[in-house]
């Protein structure tokens, strides 16, 4: 447990709510039907002349350890609505489904609880494939969307070399170690500068907040479509599309995000941000967030 007996991610978390609350937001359980509820926040009061923005978190985090550095710049143009996808914070169901689809669907059922008619969606990593699939599904709700450092042209053998890497088996041996060796690979691939050295007890607390739910997340892995034997051809979208990338991006290769841009073709314009890897919204955040703000705020993309 931590340094001196505190939880350090605990105290940080409390911090972060601390924050999101003073840019406006509040935390709000959203019942979306008799067997899901979702943790989501949202503004304190709606500006009827902002457009409202979906934030969906990768796999990692949760959604304020996720986007710190986005919900003030944001907030100020938008109206923002930033949930915990299934199993994250308090989000939950009783429901059997685990797929992206089925994210996508619980996304789209919040927003309709929250009276949200239209929305821009920003979602990163496996958020960012959730992203995809509420675009595909909900064209007439879903504006404009940013997808960053997502998988979205994963194959069956994407994950082979990252695997190998690990000496695992399943990728959520490297999503959600179990040792520290593991946690700090999996840093050193997702991050492009080194990071500080921080005392083990810091790291294991880490890794009790990246196994909550461990057997559901094991699940939502285990029944993604994207990059399935199964999966299905993967559709084009209508809407316009700014994908962002981390130039030294250690989990989704920047193949990825050019093979992204070659399906959309001109629906979709790529960005490659240097200095970063897999986290270009936290590492290289100014950046992210002017392309994003310029994007969503443009008429056209």
């Amino acid at each position: 447990m931590g340094c001196f007996g505190l939880d350090i991610i605990e105290l940080r978390q409390s911090q972060l709510e601390s924050f999101t609350r003073s840019c406006g937001l509040r935390l709000q359980l959203v019942e979306i039907d008799n067997e899901s509820v979702i943790e989501c926040w949202v503004p304190k009061s709606i500006t009827t002349h902002k457009p409202a923005v979906l934030l969906i978190h990768g796999f990692v985090f949760n959604a304020t350890f996720e986007w710190e550095k986005q919900i003030n710049a944001l907030q100020k143009a938008f109206n923002l609505f930033v949930p915990n996808l299934l199993f994250f914070g308090r989000s939950t169901t009783q429901v059997e489904k685990r797929s992206e689809f089925f994210q996508a669907e619980c996304m789209m059922k919040m927003l309709q609880q929250l009276n949200v008619k239209e929305a821009h969606v920003v979602g990163t990593s496996y958020g960012g494939i959730v992203a995809f699939r509420m675009a595909h599904m909900y064209p007439g709700v879903v504006k404009k969307v940013v997808i960053a450092s997502a998988g979205v042209c994963m194959k069956p053998s994407t994950n082979d070399p990252l695997l190998k890497s690990f000496n695992a088996s399943h990728v959520h041996e490297i999503l959600m170690p179990n040792n520290v060796q593991n946690l700090k690979k999996c840093m050193k691939l997702a991050t492009h500068k080194p990071f500080l050295f921080l005392p083990t007890s810091i790291y294991e607390d880490f890794i009790k907040m990246m196994n909550h739910n461990w057997k559901h997340k094991v699940e939502l892995l285990d029944a993604m479509l994207v990059g399935s034997k199964n999966a299905a051809p993967l559709p084009y979208l209508s809407q316009d599309v700014l994908i962002l990338w981390g130039r030294h991006d250690g989990l989704f290769n920047l193949d990825l995000g050019y093979e992204l841009k070659k399906h959309l073709g001109e629906k979709a314009k790529l960005v490659v941000i240097s200095e970063a890897a897999h986290q270009p919204h936290i590492e290289r955040s100014k950046e992210f967030n002017k392309f994003v703000m310029k994007f969503l705020e443009g008429n056209s993309k």
